[in-house]
């Protein structure tokens, strides 16, 4: 690459073989061209060494010419060395006295291909055969032919890197000879032959299909023919300016019809070149555009040109044309036949021009209905979008009223199926326990309360005891200090297991424990009827739920005691041993308790 402006790039390489060692250097400017060149002996044992002393011999050198130099060389290990300090053998190699010089010269310094350096490696071994120890050239014919060609080559190849842009210069990047990035550039952007052919092909049928828009000015349309005019002379055709100006007039809008006719009757359409036709044409755009504006500034609106106006001008034109061209039409015999075809013609756009005015009436006409129809399909959108949330709605309630349908339906099979009647009857209305009205019963027996239910079967229990387990009875209320009425009552519950409102409560009196002789059981609470009574006249005021709750809460303390009573069981038989399991098995007759798993476990199980 090219150095910055007023520096010098210096291009260091060394030949090295076992009997002979040289150097060589080159200046270039910032353009690339040949300033001086320099070749002198080494006395080196390595490449390394070689490529060392042949930088410090030529900055030695260059800087008598030059002090704001680029050391560039193709030894990678040197400028790795110079950039990160690293010193193999400073007093063997001399790399610290390479780096001293490039900082206190403030040198810059940078690596290039060997292919990139190939004049000072041409220079370095063809110079090998010489004994001097320094030779300088100061032309570049003084050097030899390689030599002048490589210089040439890279000076080439510097101008075309310098040249493109960065996308360009990644498919060059890699070349060496400037012959070969040429080619690489030519066919990226022309192509071979045959692509040349094609692209000229697409040239020319633009050119043939070439017409100027309404809305387009005349230099725009010139920049336009001039374009392709260009392109199709890079592809290796070239298009006359007769061709041009003749295509240039067929490709104008009807607006320019009359002009045409003019230029047509007055110019040598030969001799006219584009420029001069262009020029013609921007005068005739500028004064439409003055007569435009003029009218525009006579009238209240500012809104685009009107048809009407337009052809008014054009007509305007042609009149003036006409008379100009009547008079020269006077002067010159030859042209009379001519004036007859104008006559002709303007008889033809008069009535063209009638035609037009038609059909701008006809157009008002249908945009007017256009715009009637566009505001009557938008008022039938809307009335569709409201008829579908209407229909939305609908088959919601539709929805709704197929499952209520289906409900009413279900509950109606229920009612007809055998005892519903008589089982809804039954929890619409709130009964007793017992009552069993509309299942079968009589009246009389099913309308008694709880109370009258207990004493009935109290006395059927009565009835069915023994005389003598009467008597036991009886004596025991005797002999006991409570009242007549619970002495008695007491002794009338002595066989009383269960009562008829509390089935899974076991009721025990003091008689049965006796007669049991229980002595470790723990005596269960004696449930008296008054207190049967009073819950009888609570349970009426409780609803279906109030009632679920307080028989799920009367399950859970009956548990509770229950699990309370076996614990207390079986602290009582690990205490008695065998003579308390004995007891508890004869009045249990089946063991239900966990704890009896140890008494297994004990050894102390005894079936018999």
């Amino acid at each position: 690459m090219a150095p910055p402006t007023g520096r010098l790039k210096l291009n260091v390489d060394a030949s090295f073989t076992i009997s002979n060692q040289r150097g060589a250097a080159i200046l270039r400017d910032e353009n690339g061209r040949f300033v001086r060149a320099a070749t002198f002996s080494l006395a080196s044992r390595t490449p390394f060494q070689a490529e060392v002393a042949a930088g410090i011999e030529a900055i030695s050198w260059a800087l008598k010419v030059h002090s704001r130099l680029i050391y560039e060389t193709g030894a990678l290990d040197i400028i790795r060395h110079l950039s990160t300090y690293s010193t193999p053998d400073g007093s063997l190699f001399g790399i610290d006295v390479l780096r001293k010089i490039i900082e206190d010269n403030q040198i810059g310094t940078s690596h290039i291909l060997r292919e990139g350096n190939r004049a000072a490696d041409l220079l370095a071994k063809e110079d090998k055969t010489q004994d001097a120890k320094f030779i300088e050239y100061c032309t570049l014919t003084s050097c030899t032919p390689n030599v002048i060609a490589a210089l040439k080559n890279e000076h080439d190849l510097n101008a075309i890197f310098g040249a493109v842009d960065r996308n360009q210069f990644r498919l060059i990047s890699n070349c060496t000879e400037a012959k070969r990035a040429w080619d690489i550039l030519l066919i990226t952007h022309e192509g071979t032959t045959t692509v040349k052919t094609a692209k000229l092909q697409i040239v020319m049928s633009k050119i043939e299909n070439l017409k100027m828009e309404d809305a387009e000015s005349i230099t725009n349309f010139h920049g336009r023919v001039r374009e392709l005019a260009n392109e199709a002379e890079r592809l290796g055709e070239q298009i006359t300016e007769n061709k041009l100006v003749l295509k240039v007039l067929r490709s104008l809008p009807e607006k320019y019809s009359m002009d045409v006719k003019a230029i047509r009757q007055t110019q040598s359409l030969n001799v006219m070149s584009l420029d001069e036709l262009m020029g013609n044409l921007e005068t005739i755009e500028l004064e439409m555009h003055e007569d435009l504006r003029r009218k525009n500034v006579d009238g209240d609106s500012d809104s685009d040109v009107d048809p009407k106006e337009m052809l008014i001008i054009v007509e305007e034109k042609f009149q003036e044309s006409l008379q100009v061209n009547k008079k020269k039409c006077l002067e010159n015999e030859s042209l009379k036949h001519e004036l007859a075809e104008s006559k002709r013609g303007v008889e033809q756009l008069i009535k063209e021009l009638q035609r037009y005015k038609e059909l701008v009436q006809a157009n008002e006409k249908t945009v007017l209905e256009n715009h009637q129809l566009v505001a009557e399909r938008n008022r039938l959108k809307e009335s569709i979008s409201e008829l579908e949330k209407k229909i939305e709605d609908l088959e919601g309630q539709k929805s709704d009223l197929k499952y209520e349908l289906n409900q009413l339906k279900n509950f109606h099979k229920w009612m007809k199926s055998a005892g519903g009647k008589a089982i809804e009857e039954q929890v619409n209305i709130s009964k007793f326990y017992g009552d069993k009205t509309g299942l079968g019963f009589s009246g009389s027996e099913s309308n008694k309360t709880p109370l009258d239910l207990f004493v009935d079967r109290r006395k059927e229990i009565a009835q069915k005891v023994p005389q003598g387990r009467k008597t036991e009875a009886a004596a025991s209320a005797g002999t006991s200090s409570a009242k007549p009425a619970e002495a008695s009552h007491e002794a009338s519950a002595g066989t009383i297991y269960a009562a008829p409102y509390a089935k899974r409560q076991r009721v025990v009196t003091q008689s049965s424990m006796r007669r049991h002789k229980d002595h470790y059981a723990k005596p269960e609470r004696t449930v008296t009827p008054a207190e049967i009574s009073g819950r009888i006249e609570e349970s009426k005021k409780f609803t279906k739920e109030e009632r679920r709750v307080t028989i799920e809460e009367g399950r859970r303390r009956r548990g509770d005691d229950k699990r309370r009573r076996e614990d207390w069981e079986e602290e009582k038989t690990m205490e008695n041993g065998d003579e308390g399991w004995r007891w508890w098995r004869r009045f249990y007759r089946k063991p239900r308790n966990p704890g009896l798993k140890k008494l297994k476990r004990f050894g102390d199980w005894n079936e018999g």
